[in-house]
């Protein structure tokens, strides 16, 4: 009996260990070596060389991301560095300038990959000379922040004419959603018919008419799939989503002039776990909210930084010189004789 019940405390204990994920507290890159930062227990990977872009993309097993990050830099090797998570799969997308390899170092709660260009070799002096080289210094990427598209905005604007009773309203989006080339995922809330009867309308306002009509709300969801669904369920899905943190670098706005907007616009949309703090070095945004939130923050930032409009000032320069034309005209003068008589222009 007691070396059942010793087997079964073994048993749970070993069960309980395998369930824990590592917590992956940051990715770091600085002269050519990428640190990957993590708590809990040491963490199983694996890296993939990739052509399209060129780089790595490194798979961390039952992990989870602290903070997701998106970071361009200015490196004879490295180019950006994106962060993603993927149900229990953490994923570090690396894109560099041209093909590299790579020695892995690990260490407690750290695992480092030096970079150096396939051409040189894998001679391993030559990755400590590069250890020892300055990094390059660092200027403002012009990299967009993201190139993810609004689809609401997006939706095709040729007319078309629509004539239903009594319609199931899936049956009429489906039919929208088709012509406009989008994905449309529906929440269990969705139901009822629709009347409608339009002639020579764009597609997009049709699109959102029968939505405002029916009382429904969209979500974007990836790059090409819009989820529709009641406001109620999407509040309900916002209270009960875990929060990530992402960073936004900004490129042409500073992050301190348009802090309040997004802020103000999160507290509007009923997002009251958002929070918006500003990094002033490196000009970032660092947001913490629902994956929904985080969403229409990249796409409300992309909107905002922008590059400022310039104008044009046109200006003439005229020359104006002196000559013998202003000169012309008659010279008033007189003389006058012993006899008294005069002489001159009269």
């Amino acid at each position: 009996m007691n070396k059942i019940i010793l087997n079964f405390i073994f048993l749970f204990i070993i069960g309980t260990g395998l369930g824990a994920e590592s917590v992956i507290e940051l990715v770091s890159f600085s002269r050519d070596n990428i640190t990957i930062k993590y708590s809990g227990d040491k963490i199983k990977y694996s890296i993939k060389d990739v052509k399209s872009p060129v780089g790595l993309n490194i798979e961390i097993y039952n992990s989870r991301l602290k903070i997701l990050q998106d970071q361009p830099f200015n490196s004879d090797i490295v180019k950006r560095i994106t962060t993603s998570q993927q149900s229990s799969t953490s994923l570090v997308k690396v894109e560099t300038l041209t093909d590299v390899s790579y020695k892995i170092s690990e260490s407690v709660g750290e695992v480092s990959l030096s970079l150096f260009v396939k051409d040189s070799g894998n001679d391993l002096s030559q990755i400590e000379e590069a250890k020892i080289i300055p990094p390059a210094k660092k200027i403002k990427s012009q990299v967009p922040v993201s190139d993810k598209r609004d689809m609401m905005d997006n939706l095709p604007k040729y007319k078309i004419d629509l004539d239903y009773s009594d319609k199931d309203v899936r049956d009429v989006i489906k039919y929208l959603a088709a012509k406009s080339g989008i994905n449309i995922i529906f929440a269990d809330e969705v139901s009822g018919s629709i009347s409608i009867s339009l002639r020579g309308v764009p597609l997009d306002e049709a699109f959102k008419t029968i939505l405002n009509m029916k009382g429904l709300v969209t979500q974007q969801v990836g790059d090409n799939i819009l989820k529709i669904s009641t406001p109620q369920k999407l509040l309900d899905e916002q209270k009960n989503s875990y929060l990530q943190t992402k960073v936004f670098f900004l490129n042409y706005v500073k992050a301190s002039d348009i802090k309040s907007q997004i802020e103000s616009i999160a507290q509007a949309e009923g997002r009251t776990s958002s929070k918006c703090n500003i990094d002033d070095t490196n000009n970032a945004l660092i947001v913490t909210d629902t994956p929904l939130g985080i969403e229409l923050t990249e796409r409300l930032v992309k909107k905002l930084d922008r590059m400022p409009k310039q104008v044009l000032i046109e200006a003439k320069l005229v020359e104006v010189s002196l000559d013998s034309g202003l000169h012309t005209g008659i010279e008033w003068s007189a003389s006058a004789n012993k006899n008294g008589n005069y002489i001159g222009a009269q």
